[in-house]
């Protein structure tokens, strides 16, 4: 199990099916199986909570300010990623006021030098 960013990335990456599916999940999640879909949304999930965790360590103090903007910013890679759009739409809801707020700040900026990370 995943407790940290950097272990949620390392168990993504070097499983080859999920590897895959979040890789496809990011671009085109309509070309998904039903249950590649579900694993799709399972993996973001575990991902976002984590991001979330960073976000909430650094408010408080306990995260490096700086750790905390180099952590959170990778999410810029895909805030414009289709299938991050479409998990952020069911799913925004579940996360606190704070956060979302913050994902709703990154998607006005321009990230669009990390978004062909998923291409």
């Amino acid at each position: 199990m995943a407790l940290s960013l950097s272990s949620w990335y390392t168990e993504v990456g070097l499983s080859g099916s999920g590897s895959e599916v979040f890789r496809k999940g990011m671009i085109d999640p309509e070309s998904l199986t039903e249950n590649n879909r579900a694993d799709f949304i399972y993996l973001l999930r575990g991902g976002m909570l984590l991001y979330q965790n960073a976000f909430v360590l650094g408010q408080e103090g306990t995260l490096d300010s700086s750790l905390q903007t180099v952590t959170l910013g990778t999410v810029s890679a895909i805030i414009d990623q289709p299938g991050f759009k479409l998990y952020w739409g069911q799913r925004e809801l579940v996360f606190t006021r704070s956060f979302r707020d913050y994902i709703e700040r990154l998607e006005s900026l321009d990230g669009s030098s990390l978004t062909g990370l998923y291409n």
